[in-house]
């Protein structure tokens, strides 16, 4: 017996049950032939005692939309985990990158006025400044001054270029930034912001954003995608603004460790 004529028999067997039911057992059947290429007779018996397990309801039809549903609910889960691990992986490279030294939000801690920490000091007007990280750690300051002051460690000291972009990568820094245009773009990275004085746009791609506020309102405007966003109250009349655009990133309030 060919498989065509196994399922003329087997719709001839189902005649008893209503169609819908019995065009949902003939598609699932067709369905095994196609991805088995193997004879229906030797897989399932004869289409007689297949029907009769169908009509006493020891086998369930599942209609083939529904089975493509259900693997489509299992590939959303699991792209679902792959993202919370994306995340979790994040959050542990930050946390052993970072390892607070001190509180940061702490303004007048002594660390951030210590004579014996080697700080750049670059004069800045009021063009708006562009800084990138790359896999580093930085916590911004703000300060009254005309100036970008910058103390860092790693393999190599950040510049800022004619474009007015300063570059940071692989160094771990504190910086005070003047109340100019600021925009940050950071992948792989940290950033602590601590009670920010000029309006932002912010970036961020697999990268950890925690703004301390240090009593202040801001207006927040943030995109998210496959982000975690912790608990930050927006102000809509706020005078500053934080615009925030982040991929796979976390963004809360700072909590010192």
């Amino acid at each position: 017996m060919t498989n065509n004529q196994y399922i003329s028999a087997l719709k001839k067997a189902l005649s008893g049950m209503d169609r819908s039911s019995r065009n949902d057992i003939v598609q699932e059947i067709e369905s095994h032939a196609a991805e088995s290429g193997t004879s229906l007779l030797e897989r399932f018996g004869s289409p007689e005692t297949l029907a009769k397990q169908y009509l006493e309801g020891e086998i369930v039809a599942k209609p083939v939309g529904k089975k493509l549903l259900g693997v489509g609910k299992h590939l959303l889960t699991w792209i679902g985990l792959a993202v919370v691990a994306l995340i979790v992986i994040a959050a542990v490279f930050f946390w052993s990158m970072s390892g607070d030294d001190f509180n940061y939000a702490d303004e007048n801690a002594s660390e951030l006025k210590s004579q014996d920490t080697h700080w750049v000091t670059k004069p800045w007007g009021d063009e708006s400044l562009t800084i990138k990280l790359d896999q580093a750690s930085s916590v911004f300051y703000w300060h009254s001054d005309k100036t970008v002051r910058w103390s860092c460690l790693g393999e190599s000291q950040p510049a800022i270029n004619a474009e007015g972009v300063m570059n940071m990568r692989h160094v771990k820094c504190l910086v005070y930034l003047p109340k100019s245009a600021l925009k940050v773009e950071a992948d792989q990275s940290q950033v602590v912001l601590v009670r920010p004085q000029a309006s932002m746009d912010i970036q961020l791609e697999q990268a950890s954003l925690r703004i301390a506020e240090n009593g202040h309102q801001y207006r927040y405007e943030i995109d998210a995608k496959r982000s975690k966003v912790g608990a930050l109250q927006s102000h809509v009349d706020a005078a500053l603004s934080l615009n925030i655009q982040s991929h796979e990133s976390m963004i809360e309030q700072y909590k010192a460790h």
